[in-house]
């Protein structure tokens, strides 16, 4: 794939070092461009990867953008495996909190605890939205709300926990197209054949 870039490619790209930074980037961009799964540790983990990426591509080795894609999933099922524990949790709707939807500008979660805070506060932002929507509240609907985000979870994890190398492989390929040229895309031939 790198070949064809470097050949055939419009832009004609060297695949270089200084390309390396953008594909990661990217590849944090497409997981986790909310700030909503990874730890500040887990991404000073990965910054030792920042300028090697481009080599690793050339040689066929993509051991760092999956150990980095298998940490998010990772960090993606802890999260929502606690979010599901907050669904029953107590809320107290009279409380004035702040909840960050988009956390895009903030900075990568410190601790699990803050993690923890911030899904805290997910879920009972995502009830207060099913609340809302209801023209009565009282216990058997928000039974019927706690049930439904119960299950909008449940689908969630169903989902992460079905992702194949297949797909990780296809955001490991975006990532580094998408530094090549934003308007280029990877069809990864697996894909091409469902399509």
């Amino acid at each position: 794939v790198i070949g064809l870039f470097e050949t055939y490619s419009y832009k004609k790209v060297p695949i270089r070092d200084s390309i390396s930074s953008v594909i990661y980037d990217n590849l944090l961009k497409a997981m986790d461009d909310g700030k909503n799964y990874l730890r500040a540790t887990d991404v000073q983990d990965f910054e030792k990867y920042r300028f090697l990426l481009a080599a690793d591509f050339k040689k066929g080795d993509l051991s760092a953008p999956f150990h980095i894609f298998n940490t998010y999933i990772q960090r993606y099922l802890e999260r929502m495996d606690y979010a599901m524990t907050q669904i029953d949790a107590p809320h107290d709707f009279s409380v004035d909190e702040l909840y960050v939807y988009n956390r895009k500008d903030q900075d990568w979660f410190a601790s699990g605890e803050e993690a923890d805070e911030q899904w805290r506060k997910r879920v009972k932002y995502d009830l207060l939205n099913l609340r809302l929507g209801s023209q009565t509240v009282n216990d058997s609907t928000m039974a019927r709300h706690r049930e439904t985000l119960r299950n909008r979870y449940t689908q969630l994890v169903s989902q992460a926990k079905k992702t194949d190398d297949n797909e990780a492989f296809q955001v490991i390929m975006g990532a580094m197209t998408d530094a090549i040229d934003p308007h280029t895309s990877y069809f990864n031939p697996y894909f091409a054949q469902q399509f």
